[in-house]
């Protein structure tokens, strides 16, 4: 039997409690067990590899990062836009919401090669945010319901008090 592997990147469970997948073949939507694809109205041969994701209070709003940028969703999954960051493409290795995204629509991206990214509008415009941040390669992200946003970096960890403007290292052990 040949099967192919689809390697999965991320998890995230939506408030209806459905289950999410972020894999190298798309977003899954998980029903009775079965995976239906979230990707199915972008009209691509492929759909493109998704290595993190996160999810509205809501459900309606996802976002899920792929090489180079992001696509997103405003009606939980029917249709996605997608955004671009600078070239070369990086890897998106976490994603998270502000905790007032209904609000202020802050969005946090880390990647494994040029920091992190802030959008401020949905996910429809993007920027470099790494004033503070010596170590580009984000390999975890962390928000607090105050705001407090923490990143994990190979060589240590960084918070932000203010949403991913600035950040700060904090002592770790053996840091």
């Amino acid at each position: 039997q040949n099967e192919m592997l689809d390697t999965i990147y991320t998890l995230v469970m939506t408030p209806q409690g459905q289950l999410l997948s972020g894999q190298y073949s798309g977003v899954y939507a998980h029903h009775n067990s079965q995976p239906v694809s979230l990707y199915d109205n972008l009209d691509l041969a492929t759909y493109p590899p998704t290595t993190a994701l996160a999810i509205s209070t809501s459900g309606d709003y996802m976002i899920g990062g792929v090489e180079g940028g992001v696509l997103y969703s405003t009606d939980s999954g029917q249709t996605w836009k997608g955004a671009q960051f600078q070239l070369p493409p990086s890897l998106i290795s976490c994603i998270r919401l502000s905790p007032q995204f209904e609000q202020d629509r802050a969005i946090i991206v880390g990647t494994l090669d040029d920091g992190i990214y802030r959008s401020t509008d949905g996910g429809e415009s993007w920027e470099p945010s790494n004033i503070g941040l010596f170590d580009r390669q984000v390999l975890c992200m962390a928000v607090t319901s105050d705001r407090l946003l923490m990143v994990g970096t190979e060589t240590g960890l960084y918070q932000s008090a203010n949403v991913g403007r600035l950040w700060h290292a904090i002592e770790t052990p053996y840091a």
